[in-house]
């Protein structure tokens, strides 16, 4: 089942996972309003400049597993900050709390 990871990731953040991309299979392309787009096991990765990342294809949640760092800067994928949207298999963020969302 392919999935869609959308997270912002500070631009240090974005930085290490653009040179442990590029020191595995990933191919790099050029993409509007992006640092930088990569292809390779099972997604596409898009770190867009607003500091958005953009994860998408099969091997979504095996990437944000393997592509884990430490707690302030981690590719994470935990409710309430980002919650797993069931029609699109799409994390999101919410600026407001889910028991008002839901009225």
């Amino acid at each position: 089942m392919s999935g869609t990871l959308v997270v912002l990731l500070p631009s240090e953040a974005g930085e290490r996972l653009y040179k442990r991309l590029g020191q595995g299979t990933f191919a790099f392309r050029p993409v509007d309003h992006a640092h930088w787009a990569a292809s390779g096991e099972d997604v596409s990765v898009v770190y867009y400049r607003s500091g958005k990342l953009v994860v998408q294809g099969k091997g979504t949640a095996d990437f944000a597993e393997r592509h884990r760092e430490e707690p302030e800067h981690a590719i994470r994928m935990l409710a309430p900050v980002l919650r797993v949207g069931p029609a699109h298999h799409e994390v999101r963020q919410h600026r407001q709390p889910l028991a008002r969302r839901h009225r």
